[in-house]
């Protein structure tokens, strides 16, 4: 069993599943939070508009930095399915504070040979409408489950529409690294 931290989110792994935690970043929450309401000095009562626009920030912090993890495990639940073979299903959500899904071999692959590889698979006007979200193509959110090149961390909702739009196209370009991997 080993621990891994990434930048938005925990994971424990073991031999079969991965328990995936998002993390609260509660310390930017509060920091952000804090300068807003004293530097504006929301305590004057003279103050109305600045503490409205205050607190819609608050608001827009709180989804940033607490419940923006727990959505996108949510997401990774529901389209688990959807995906099919292209990627590690989630077996089990607990409202989005912890997914649990199957436990997938680290990738190594460079970014840039996935975007590579889709660059063939996709004529070039849709190959440059994956730019928004070529971030989310990162090699740490794919692994080889069962031998095959399979995404791990598929919260992002916008990636989502298009592998489903392009579904295809995926399969092929991951089915090429299943080939690669196994040689």
């Amino acid at each position: 069993m080993r621990i891994v931290a990434g930048t938005k989110r925990w994971a424990i792994v073991t031999s079969t599943y991965t328990y995936k935690v998002p993390k609260l970043r509660v310390g930017e929450f509060i920091g952000e939070t804090a300068t807003a309401v004293f530097d504006k000095q929301l305590l004057s009562p003279r103050r109305s508009k600045e503490r409205t626009e205050t607190f819609r920030f608050i608001q827009y912090m709180f989804s940033r930095c607490i419940t923006a993890g727990w959505e996108k495990n949510r997401t990774e639940f529901k389209r688990s399915n959807g995906y099919a073979e292209l990627a590690v299903k989630t077996l089990f959500s607990f409202w989005g504070f912890v997914n649990v899904q199957g436990t997938a071999e680290p990738c190594n692959l460079h970014w840039a040979a996935v975007l590579d590889m889709l660059s063939t698979k996709f004529d070039s006007a849709t190959f440059d409408s994956i730019t928004p979200f070529s971030h989310a193509l990162a090699s740490r959110n794919f692994g080889f489950h069962h031998g095959r090149l399979k995404f791990v961390d598929y919260g992002n909702a916008e990636l989502a529409a298009f592998v489903f739009q392009h579904m295809n196209a995926f399969e092929k370009a991951l089915a090429e690294f299943h080939l690669i991997h196994n040689t």
